[in-house]
């Protein structure tokens, strides 16, 4: 099973909903130009987006994808990426 990274944000306005899912947009395609990954929940993401890693060793390139995707979408703070087990 591959791994999977969750990423959490603060919080859930409408607003923040439309934004999380175009970075949600954003990231799908950073990930899969570089082959590391694919979003699970890119339409129906509302407080969290879940990422399947194509493999462990992946997982590096995976979180400096979505910490570049996070800056290039203006999210600054409150964002935790985790690890699911």
């Amino acid at each position: 099973m591959p791994p999977k990274l969750n990423i959490v944000f603060p919080s859930a306005s409408d607003d923040l909903v439309h934004r999380i899912r175009n970075f949600a947009e954003d990231l799908q395609r950073a990930l899969a130009s570089e082959r590391a990954g694919q979003v699970e929940n890119m339409d129906t993401a509302v407080t969290s987006v879940v990422v399947a890693v194509g493999s462990t060793r992946m997982l590096g390139r995976a979180t400096d994808l979505i910490k570049k995707a996070l800056r290039r979408n203006k999210f600054s703070s409150g964002v935790v990426i985790e690890r699911q087990r």
